[in-house]
């Protein structure tokens, strides 16, 4: 239960302080784990990443070359979104099962810390974030397994939160989200669905795609957990007693 609370209150608290500057280098790691999955993506398809980098006002580019299939592109594109929403949801389902949790978060840290050193910038934004990070979790990953646990569902639902907001945070320059340049790639290669469409059009399109799609991963990886937590509840639940005999003290007869 205790578990389920701390989500919440990461989710709450994230919602209410997500434009304050409280929550300025939480942001950046954010931020720097999209482009780690754009660049993770790419690689699997065949490209290479020439460098990440991430600007103070929380945006970031990772520049890829050598991506030569349209399959890969579009995965590439994607990955920012679905890569954040699943490492979140696999820390809350480790977090929240209270299993492998310190394990969970080595492997994420050491992922950062490979990605940093070796596609950053020293002494760039995106360098200093990455290895500050790398630092501060592989500190908490030793500290013990609850101290993991609390640090990956706080992570977790941050990444979830994040994946699901962004996507429709379009109040900045649309045409320069994930969603519109994946838009404009989509129009210009005569993809049935975006033909005659213009690129806002089709940016609002893949943005209700990939929500549905953030949303179907966290449930398959939370719903196996919200559905032992009740479980447990009901095998610690006293069964119920038929046909009790009441005893009634002699001095109220």
């Amino acid at each position: 239960m205790i578990r389920f609370l701390i989500l919440l209150a990461c989710g709450l608290f994230a919602t209410m302080t997500w434009d304050l500057p409280v929550l300025y280098p939480i942001k950046l790691l954010v931020v720097l784990v999209h482009e780690m999955w754009h660049g993770l993506t790419a690689m699997a398809f065949g490209g290479t990443i020439d460098q990440i980098h991430l600007g103070t006002e929380e945006n970031g580019e990772t520049v890829i070359y050598g991506l030569k299939s349209s399959y890969g592109f579009i995965a590439s594109v994607s990955a920012g979104y679905l890569g954040s929403a699943l490492a979140g949801s696999i820390m809350l389902n480790r977090g929240l099962a209270a299993s492998m949790e310190r394990f969970t978060l080595f492997v994420f840290t050491i992922l950062l810390g490979y990605m940093t050193f070796l596609f950053t910038e020293f002494g760039s934004v995106a360098f200093y974030t990455g290895a500050g990070w790398t630092i501060i979790l592989l500190i908490s990953s030793g500290a013990g397994s609850i101290i993991s646990r609390y640090v990956i569902i706080a992570l977790g639902t941050i990444f979830v939160w994040y994946s699901l907001y962004d996507t429709f945070d379009f109040t900045g320059n649309i045409n320069s989200t994930d969603a519109a340049y994946l838009s404009r790639y989509l129009i210009e290669n005569g993809y049935p669905l975006f033909s005659g469409k213009d690129v806002i059009s089709g940016a609002n399109i893949i943005s209700i795609v990939w929500t549905i799609l953030i949303v179907l991963t966290v449930y398959y990886f939370l719903s196996s957990q919200i559905k032992e937590k009740k479980q447990v509840l009901i095998t610690h639940s006293p069964p119920p007693q038929q046909n009790q005999e009441i005893k009634i003290p002699p001095e109220l007869i």
